[in-house]
């Protein structure tokens, strides 16, 4: 049975002739076949025949299982027949990622009909397998666990605007840009049951430098969770767009059909200002654009706001063009829409200091500003507004915490509070102390007070820090003679005071160890790290060590980057896993 055959008796329903005589919406309740087939075969896409596969398979040789690692499918009207196709080069190297495991990488890429395609990705959810098969995967690649994730439109984002971390990750990660877009994609998810298994993150590493060999642009250790995937991605080749002006006369942009498209296209614009929760323009309106006929259309005026303006076409419902640009005041650096006309004058000065004894000379950026920049009173007052305003609930959620003076008790209480978040203590699976100067009176005033059953803490101190400071170390110390002395001591101290202070049914897993030597890397700043089953990780930078926060000014600040401060708490736990290092463990008394 041919692929068009089963194409056809899946969508008994839907005839060709009715996709265009009629208006069939994606909206209109269709199951992900229907939607599948108006992407494929509308002309508002492409109208595809063929698509281009790069296709990483993994042999577990254990098992004899070959899963795929991940596949890309690319519609586009520029692959021709299915001939075409040429293996990767290497494609024959079995590429071993671990040799204990048996774990063998294939690399290959193919042209196939879309009529071939759409019986692979029934295949797929069918029986999980990627029923394509080639010289070296002859039974085809399993999906592992598969279910079918509906279509998604990638928009495009004002490279001139974006407001902080607004790029898409599927666009950055899998094609290298954080601006471009306009197109859809259709994925099979990878539920990765067997995949997390197997691969350690060494392999994914291992898989990552193998696909960047290939001149490939996807960035599968930063999407990991694209990983056991079957990606597909629809160009829309239909509709070109320029934009025109970007300025004080508004946001412009020209529309074109493409030169093979014959026929007319009418597009529905949906254009909606908004700053400050506040809708400033809302409209739409429709156009009619003819083959070979550019159209100018000025969507949105210039009113430093975030601006969003989306263009679907009036029969499918299938998104055209859709942009968002953000102007508005405090928005990124480059907040305003009419910018200065800069000239750099051909002189330059230069700074003269003297650092031992040598002239250090620094280029003076002298630049000369023309023009000026055009800030609305409105629009600045709201954000300056909203930066206070940000202030207090930063304040308000223990996101930044202020101590000047005798504050001690207020800190410990704060630290508490921030450990038993209402919203999240449910959630809460372990805590985590990194502090140099950490000692067992520190855990006992902080993080047993965490009121989650059963939670998990971990703590690393460095007690070479401690007994070298006279003030840390205090009277517990003070009879000690040599360093090594001091430090068995301390650890000695430590554990007899956590063995008085928590019963042997203290429901608390507790881990308390230290750097030592060679084992575990030496550190400096202090965090507290509250890692979520479902939540993200948070972690807050404690500015001061546990014995000392609120004695003196500091701050107490959520981490906007906690997963670089989890690394590297992670791998200090695991250099200190050695009897030596381990101060006092909850469980050798139960």
């Amino acid at each position: 049975m041919s692929g068009e055959l089963v194409m056809q008796m899946n969508l008994s329903k839907i005839s060709r002739k009715l996709l265009w005589r009629k208006k069939i919406h994606l909206t209109d309740g269709g199951t992900w076949e229907r939607d599948l087939y108006v992407l494929l075969n509308s002309k508002s896409t492409g109208n595809y025949k063929y698509c281009y596969v790069d296709q990483f398979v993994l042999l577990d040789r254990k098992t004899s299982i070959a899963w795929n690692y991940f596949t890309h499918v690319h519609f586009s009207k520029k692959y021709k027949a299915e001939e075409d196709s040429t293996p990767y080069q290497d494609c024959r190297l079995k590429t071993t990622i671990n040799k204990n495991r048996g774990l063998i990488l294939f690399a290959s890429h193919y042209i196939m009909t879309k009529e071939n395609f759409w019986h692979c990705v029934h295949a797929t959810i069918n029986s999980n397998v990627w029923d394509y098969k080639d010289t070296y995967i002859k039974e085809g690649q399993k999906v592992d666990d598969p279910f079918v994730s509906s279509i998604k439109y990638v928009a495009e984002n004002g490279p001139a605007g974006c407001i902080y971390r607004s790029s898409i990750p599927v666009e950055e990660s899998l094609y290298g840009s954080n601006f471009m877009g306009s197109y859809y994609i259709f994925e099979i998810y990878a539920r990765k049951k067997n995949l997390k298994e197997i691969l350690t993150d060494s392999d994914i590493q291992k898989i990552q430098k193998e696909i960047d060999k290939r001149g490939l642009t996807y960035q599968l250790v930063d999407l990991n969770d694209r990983i056991g995937n079957i990606v597909c991605k629809f160009e829309n080749e239909t509709l070109k767009v320029k934009p025109i002006r970007l300025g004080k006369n508004g946001i412009t942009h020209q529309f074109e059909l493409a030169k093979d498209v014959k026929c007319r296209v009418k597009l529905h614009f949906h254009v909606e200002q908004e700053h400050d929760q506040l809708v400033y323009t809302y409209y739409d309106k429709n156009i009619v654009l003819k083959p070979g006929v550019p159209r100018i259309v000025a969507e949105a005026d210039d009113s430093q706001c975030r601006t969003t303006i989306t263009a679907t076409d009036s029969r499918t419902n299938l998104i055209m063009f859709r942009y968002t640009t953000d102007q508005s005041v405090f928005s990124n650096y480059r907040a305003q829409i009419s910018y200065p006309l800069v000239c750099i004058p051909a002189h330059r000065d230069w700074r003269r200091i003297v650092l031992n004894g040598e002239d250090i000379l620094i280029p003076l950026n002298d630049v000369q500003w023309f023009g000026s920049i055009d800030v609305y009173d409105e629009m600045m007052e709201a954000g300056r507004r909203q930066q206070r305003w940000e202030d207090v609930f930063f304040q308000a959620q223990k996101y930044l915490n202020v101590y000047y003076k005798n504050q001690h008790n207020e800190a410990l209480v704060d630290i508490r509070e921030i450990i038993n978040d209402p919203r999240l203590i449910w959630n809460l699976q372990e805590i985590c102390i990194i502090d140099p100067y950490l000692s067992s009176k520190d855990i006992l005033d902080t993080v047993v007070f965490c009121e989650k059953r059963d939670i998990h803490i971990h703590c690393l101190t460095d007690l070479h820090t401690i007994v070298k400071n006279k003030e840390a170390s205090g009277e517990i110390l003070e009879n000690e003679a040599s360093e090594s002395s001091k430090f068995e001591s301390a650890k000695i101290k430590f554990r007899q005071l956590l063995e008085a202070a928590l019963p042997t049914d203290c429901d608390i897993d507790l881990s308390f160890r230290t750097v030592y030597s060679d084992y575990g890397s030496r550190f400096h700043d202090r965090y507290l790290i509250l890692k979520y089953k479902i939540n993200k990780t948070r972690v807050w930078s404690l500015g001061t060590s546990v014995n000392s926060i609120g004695k003196s000014h500091h701050i107490i600040q959520i981490v906007e980057a906690p997963t670089l401060i989890e690394s590297f708490f992670d791998k200090v736990w695991h250099e200190t896993d050695f009897q030596v290092c381990k101060i006092y463990e909850s469980t050798d008394y139960k």
